[in-house]
């Protein structure tokens, strides 16, 4: 916490500058931790409620789910179209014969996904309103079936049954929403620990020129653990902006500005301390 807290104080960096690689290593892995556990707990925060969401729209919607069927990569039944629009969103579920109608259901709604005669089509519209089509033919999926029943519908294939029901939605959604917060902490440490050190030696080459200008005659791992605590302050600003999902138009060069300012004032305050040389 001292280390964290200290990043954002000048004098701090005076202090650490000629501390040993390995503490500094040892640092680094602590904020990245605290970091993806901020944004794992942030992802998990906004997830589960869709949760609940998405266990109301099985209680309600499984049961009208028609018989579908796809035989040798070709839909051959039902034999007229299907649509079943989700919730208040511009959202809709589709199997469609008319290739016609494809394009219409494309155009109207926001969020789609529809079966065709040979194909998935799938439409998601971002936060920039900018929409995002795949289309994947049932070559990896020739053959399989679904069942309607009383509560919903059983899906066949390759010898596999799966009963989909709200009771079923159910178990699965409870074991998702225990799974949310250490699978995204897992893969966030793991790529955080990968893309950080990354920014520190790419920064550091910054440091070496910082570290001319201002002939402050550090050597390089002191330049390299001034970086690796000036890197704290940007990377919090950007979590804090994420957390509260504050966007923000030149997200790198805020990052950057921050990064080579703290990168600066490091290398000035060891210096004016005579930590160098």
């Amino acid at each position: 916490m001292a280390g964290f807290l200290g990043s954002f104080t000048v004098a701090f960096y005076a202090k650490i500058a000629s501390q040993s690689v390995v503490r500094t290593i040892g640092f680094l892995l602590v904020f990245i931790l605290l970091i993806s556990a901020a944004l794992s707990f942030n992802s998990a925060l906004m997830i589960n409620p869709k949760l609940v969401y998405v266990q109301r729209w099985a209680d309600d919607n499984l049961k009208n789910i028609p018989a579908i069927e796809v035989k040798n990569g070709v839909l051959i039944q039902p034999q007229e179209t299907f649509v079943l629009e989700i919730g208040n969103d511009y959202s809709v579920f589709a199997v469609v014969v008319d290739q016609k109608k494809e394009a219409d259901i494309l155009a109207k709604y926001k969020n789609v996904v529809m079966l065709t005669r040979t194909r998935f089509v799938f439409k998601q519209t971002g936060e920039d309103s900018l929409p995002y089509v795949r289309k994947r033919n049932f070559d990896k999926a020739k053959s399989w079936k679904i069942s309607p029943d009383r509560s919903g519908f059983s899906l066949a294939f390759d010898n596999n049954h799966i009963a989909v029901t709200p009771d079923n939605v159910k178990k699965w959604l409870k074991v998702v929403s225990i799974f949310i917060f250490p699978a995204f902490l897992l893969v966030l440490f793991i790529l955080y620990s990968f893309t950080n050190p990354l920014q520190i030696l790419f920064f550091s080459l910054i440091g070496l020129m910082a570290n001319a200008i201002l002939k402050a005659k550090a050597s390089y791992k002191q330049i390299f653990n001034i970086c690796s605590y000036a890197i704290v302050p940007p990377t919090t600003l950007v979590t804090l902006l994420e957390v509260f999902r504050f966007r923000l138009p030149g997200f790198w060069f805020l990052f950057s500005s921050v990064y080579v300012f703290y990168i600066f004032l490091g290398l000035q305050s060891a210096k004016s301390r005579k930590r160098f040389g």
